[in-house]
């Protein structure tokens, strides 16, 4: 089912198209896997449920649950916490934004799930996934994060400072703001302004992982051509392989293959090139 910021099926191959781009090398996301703290988070979730724990009545962790496991996933939450000289209780593990975040995306990626009777969290479907840091696992949880879960929104929901309604505005530009971020990846990165943690502006860009999951998202609604294709062509078939592709591609590809070829390439792809009619020797 479409989440609430979901593309519907008619989008597809609609949006503008991207530029060529490289995709990060096995060695670039495996570091990024280490440095991504949300997969950790959900790895932890997974393994304190273990075979199962008891829920509330309303379906949320109980209270003791989640107090604990602010301190084991480090989500920031702030537990009974003061604002001025007023104290706010803590009555719920919903009210730990951070904490109920993490263990939302894990029901709805089916690494836990919530049996039809008894109130109780269990292992999902999907649970194997969460084993360890992987590509597998960080693609599902950013597919939970922008369609269904929506973070901001989800964030925001006890809203007591009444934003509300810029939450639910910035669920609905959140994938624009991605697939922009992922069109210009190598190009530019976008101004933005923050609220939060004493930070009031500065720039912002994704990382490694985050480019790679946006780019495998956008692939699915927009041409998002990937370079390396012809990186193992011999230099005589390269000339006649590009010819067919956009100006732009055609010289990223080029690029890319001299770049992979080392320092003949050059002189290679010269005679080759000599050898179709499409340069002349030098003197």
């Amino acid at each position: 089912m479409l989440g609430p910021t979901a593309y519907p099926p008619e989008a597809m191959g609609k949006r503008p198209p991207f530029l060529p781009v490289t995709l990060p090398t096995d060695d670039e996301l495996e570091q990024a896997l280490t440095r991504a703290p949300f997969l950790y988070q959900l790895i932890g979730l997974v393994d304190y449920i273990g075979k199962g724990k008891a829920l509330t009545q309303t379906g949320n962790l109980k209270l003791a649950d989640g107090m604990e496991l602010v301190e084991v996933l480090r989500t920031g939450d702030r537990v009974d916490e003061w604002i001025g000289d007023r104290q706010f209780k803590t009555r719920s593990s919903a009210d730990l934004g951070g904490l109920d975040l993490v263990f939302q995306v894990a029901i709805d990626a089916k690494l836990l799930k919530r049996p039809r009777t008894g109130n109780k969290v269990v292992p999902g479907p999907k649970a194997h996934l969460a084993r360890q840091p992987t590509l597998k696992l960080a693609d599902a949880a950013f597919r939970s994060l922008i369609f269904d879960v929506c973070p901001p929104r989800d964030l925001n929901r006890i809203d007591p400072y009444g934003f509300g309604w810029f939450a639910e505005s910035l669920d609905e530009q959140l994938p624009d703001m991605l697939l922009y971020l992922c069109g210009e990846q190598n190009d530019e990165v976008s101004e933005v302004s923050s609220g939060g943690q004493e930070v009031s502006g500065g720039w912002v860009e994704m990382d490694v992982l985050g480019w790679w999951l946006v780019h495998r998202w956008a692939a699915e609604v927009a041409e998002a051509p990937v370079i390396g294709g012809l990186r193992d062509s011999d230099a005589a078939d390269l000339p006649g392989a590009g010819a067919d592709l956009p100006d732009a591609e055609e010289r990223a590809e080029i690029d890319h293959w001299l770049y992979a070829g080392g320092e003949s390439a050059v002189g290679r792809l010269a005679d080759a090139m000599i050898d179709a009619g499409l340069a002349s020797p030098g003197r």
